[in-house]
């Protein structure tokens, strides 16, 4: 039987994402190329929250979503960890604040979610 294999789809940082990390920070994106996540083809919409604002307990994000605390958003989910890695490449700084204030994303299969706006899909 053949194994289908899907093609490895990219994003491109092209402007700075939104979000609560510092705009120097978040700047470190711009130029990035980026796997996106495994099962995540294309643009998503997506309930979730901000990076420092993300429960560091599994129960508390889910009543956070019981009780509408997550808001709507539109983009790209890569793996944190991947693209945390990649970050480190260029921004050995802005990598390790992430690593510093938001060590729940470097657990597996936690995704970081790009906004549409700042990212363009490439191959």
């Amino acid at each position: 039987m053949a194994t289908l294999r899907l093609k490895a789809v990219n994003i491109q940082i092209v402007n700075r994402p939104i979000g609560e990390a510092p705009e120097n920070i978040r700047d470190a994106w711009i130029g990035l190329t980026l796997p996106l996540a495994p099962n995540h083809v294309g643009l998503l919409n997506r309930r979730g929250v901000s990076v420092l604002s993300i429960p560091r307990s599994w129960l508390v994000f889910r009543l956070m979503a019981w009780f509408g605390k997550r808001q709507e958003m539109r983009g790209y989910v890569v793996d944190a960890r991947a693209a945390i890695a990649c970050l480190d490449r260029v921004s050995p700084e802005a990598a390790d604040w992430w690593r510093r204030n938001t060590p729940q994303l470097l657990k597996s299969g936690r995704g970081l979610l790009f906004n549409e706006e700042c990212a363009r899909m490439v191959e």
